[in-house]
Formats: C-alpha cells, structure tokens, sequence
C-alpha cells in the first residue's frame, strides 16, 4: 500500500522523525531517537515477514478472511504451469479459469496473484480475453488470481497500524472502471462518521 513521500515528510516533521530518502526514494528510513525503521515502497516494517506476504497474496488473504466470517471479495489462485508445476493437480489450470470464469456470468477479473498498482488487471467477457489476459499475466508472475466483477463506483482504504484504524479515504472511479489513481480516480475525505466506525471496523477485525 502506497502513501505519498510527501505525506509521510509532512508526518515526520511534526513528530520530530528524521527523514531520510534513498535509491531515488524507492528506499526511506524514519529515525527517531534509537529506533530505526525502513519503507521500501511499498512494504513498512511494522509486520513480520509472514503477514506483510499474506496481506500482497490475494487469494491467500480472501481464504484467511473468511475462514474468520470477514466479508472479502473472492480470489480463485490460478498456477502458473510453467513456474508452479508442482502445485497443480490434474484438473488443469486452464479448465479451472475457465469453470470459474463460466460460473460467473462470464465477466471476471484476471490480475496477478501478489501484484499491485492496478498493473496487468484485465476485465474479461469472452473466453478470448481470458486467455489473453492469463498467458500475458504467466509471462512474468508465478500465479494468477481471478474474481468475479462486480460494479464497484467506491472503493476506501484504510491505515491499520498498532491496534487502530488512523486514516480512511475513499476513491471514486474516473472513466476507467479500474479504481487506480493513474486510471482518473479521483480522492476525497470520508466526512460520514457511521461510515467511518463501519470501515475502521472491518479493517481491525482483518488486521
């Protein structure tokens, strides 16, 4: 999850946390008194290994959220043949695309299993799309992940961090039916407080 550089230098400066970029900012260290902590964009290091992993693993978080009854929008985990041919059974990654695909309507959404930034997400109607969208996925991630689609006009994220929920925002979908600012979604402030115990919420009782 990314925050602006920007942002994180404002918040720094008025808790009196030394700022520090590297790497062209792809590397920062907060440092204040004796503690030291790292963000390479966009993993923090205020999780062990093991959650930050889940939490980037699509189809592992939706599996772990609602064994715990935490309403998550589902992820069915596609292997790629080439790089995980010692996960896949005999059913055939190909057959089971494209089952789930039939089973839902025949509009999924095809994305890297572990990626981020909207990067390689595909909307697919037609077997075609969905074959073109997991071989160009294969290409370069070890695994896929579907979803169904669902017309979503607002999405919200929200900051967890030492027990609570801190900040929540909401982005609206520009022309584009992708919620990714490069895409034209647009920011703003959740003022409705209702919404905001609601979200803050959901995101403790996943974290």
């Amino acid at each position: 999850m990314s925050i602006p550089k920007e942002l994180i230098a404002e918040i720094c400066a008025e808790e009196n946390i030394s700022y520090d970029e590297f790497s062209y900012g792809y590397l920062i260290r907060l440092t204040k008194g004796d503690k030291i902590k790292h963000i390479a964009v966009p993993y923090w290091d205020v999780n062990s290994a093991a959650a930050a992993r889940i939490a980037c693993d699509k189809a592992a978080c939706y599996t772990l959220l609602t064994q715990k009854n935490i309403p998550a929008i589902e992820h069915e985990l596609l292997f790629n043949p080439l790089r995980r041919s010692n996960w896949i059974d005999n059913y055939g990654t190909w057959q089971r695309a494209l089952d789930y695909f039939n089973a839902n309507g025949q509009k999924v959404v095809a994305k890297p299993n572990q990626g981020f930034q909207g990067l390689d997400v595909y909307y697919c109607d037609t077997p075609a799309t969905l074959e073109h969208a997991i071989q160009t996925i294969f290409a370069s991630a070890p695994d896929a992940a579907l979803s169904p689609y669902y017309e979503i006009e607002t999405e919200y994220r929200c900051y967890y961090i030492y027990g609570r929920c801190a900040y929540i925002y909401g982005k609206s979908k520009g022309d584009s039916w992708k919620h990714n600012l490069s895409e034209g979604a647009t920011v703003f402030e959740v003022e409705n407080e209702m919404l905001q115990s609601t979200l803050a919420q959901l995101a403790c009782d996943a974290a």
